[in-house]
């Protein structure tokens, strides 16, 4: 796997800024302390810890109802890339892989910016994601 620190982001834009979250399998049923849960509640908590962090929240929501089964027993990956100034705030958009980075769905934020956006997050997913997938 390429790691994004190799990722060469700057022919689209200045700096772009990557936040990502990872979220259990629904099979996962201890968490960190040995508690036991029923199956898909650390799933749910650690979508609930997660969703407040991105912007594209309905649409995450939406991608892990949408690909239950796939997540049952796959790690969820949320990556959001954007840009801030003291100016202003730019999304580019999100993508959400599996725990063995196959790419699961993609969003990319709509508006004037629109295909730069996609161009950034295209690139994104060559490095990020698995080439079975793309």
């Amino acid at each position: 796997m390429r790691r994004l620190g190799k990722l060469q982001p700057e022919r689209e834009c200045d700096e772009p800024m990557h936040i990502a979250r990872l979220i259990s399998p629904a099979c996962r049923t201890e968490d960190e302390l040995g508690l036991v849960y029923p199956i898909g509640a650390l799933q749910r908590r650690d979508l609930v810890h997660a969703l407040p962090v991105f912007d594209h929240r309905d649409f995450i929501a939406r991608t892990f109802l949408r690909y239950h089964v796939r997540f049952f027993d796959s790690e969820g990956r949320i990556h959001q890339f954007h840009k801030v100034t003291p100016e202003s705030f730019v999304l580019y958009g999100t993508i959400v892989t599996d725990s063995a980075n196959r790419l699961v769905d993609f969003c990319v934020q709509s508006g004037s910016r629109q295909e730069y956006s996609r161009q950034l997050i295209r690139s994104v997913i060559a490095v990020l994601c698995c080439r079975e997938t793309q």
